[in-house]
């Protein structure tokens, strides 16, 4: 057991090292400078979650839309991802329709910073994206996307309540754009990612129960009280006045 755990450990050193070692030619491919723009849309957009919990300070801040894609969460495990051309039908809320376009936060990072954070998402590929910020400057980023080998096979896999308030608490607190926080607000979530028999593909439901293979939202919504019942969405409160730990897009 010991053996395999060190050489679990030691792959998963690799991969990272290896992650890091591709972000950083990605960012030399996008930038001649010591620093690069990476497009943050899940739980880095999150100034706790990145200053805080991943030591990652960004010189500089700014929010920003990507236009043609979706934030999805079918990354394996039901982590984020976003997708270009998305399938209409794998909406992720009963609702709002889900917008055409991803609202999120551009970190300027230094190339070592960008390469930490590459490591500690090794499961993602970094790729050129071009991002309009709100004051209408199109600036080029690279943006963390899920490659095939760890893309679920549906594209409306549902997020845990945890990464999914990450999320809604970090695009509220940068100040994202209302009717995004909207959408965001109100997507159907999961309590967690279940262990055990259901594998780590197991949904586990409110009350108990496990869902068979990924938890889609046409599934879960069908599987509880009929088509229009939900999980509630949890309370995400944001302390007026305080400032995040970043510096604040103006």
């Amino acid at each position: 057991v010991a053996r395999r755990v060190v050489a679990s450990l030691d792959m998963s050193a690799t991969a990272r090292q290896l992650a890091s070692e591709r972000a950083l030619a990605a960012a030399r491919g996008v930038s001649a400078s010591s620093h690069v723009w990476n497009f943050g849309f899940g739980a880095n957009i999150n100034p706790h979650k990145l200053t805080t919990a991943r030591k990652i300070r960004p010189a500089e801040t700014l929010l920003g839309s990507l236009a043609g894609w979706q934030l999805r969460f079918s990354h394996r495990g039901g982590f984020g991802t976003i997708v270009r051309g998305a399938d209409p039908a794998e909406a992720l809320s009963p609702h709002l329709d889900q917008p055409d376009v991803v609202h999120g936060v551009l970190l300027k990072l230094t190339l070592a910073d960008f390469a930490k954070l590459a490591g500690m998402e090794h499961q993602y590929c970094a790729a050129a994206v071009t991002v309009k910020t709100y004051g209408g400057e199109d600036v080029q980023a690279l943006a963390f996307v899920s490659p095939l080998e760890f893309s679920t096979q549906r594209g409306d896999l549902l997020p845990t309540r945890r990464y999914l308030g990450l999320i809604t608490a970090g695009a509220h607190q940068m100040g994202l754009k209302a009717a995004y926080c909207a959408w965001l607000d109100q997507v159907t979530a999961v309590l967690r990612v279940a262990t055990g028999g259901g594998g780590p593909l197991g949904w586990e439901r409110e009350g108990g129960g496990r869902g068979e293979g990924l938890c889609s939202s046409s599934l879960w919504r069908s599987t509880l009280h009929g088509a229009s019942a939900r999980l509630p969405t949890p309370k995400h409160k944001v302390v007026p006045g305080r400032r995040p730990l970043w510096p604040v897009p103006a």
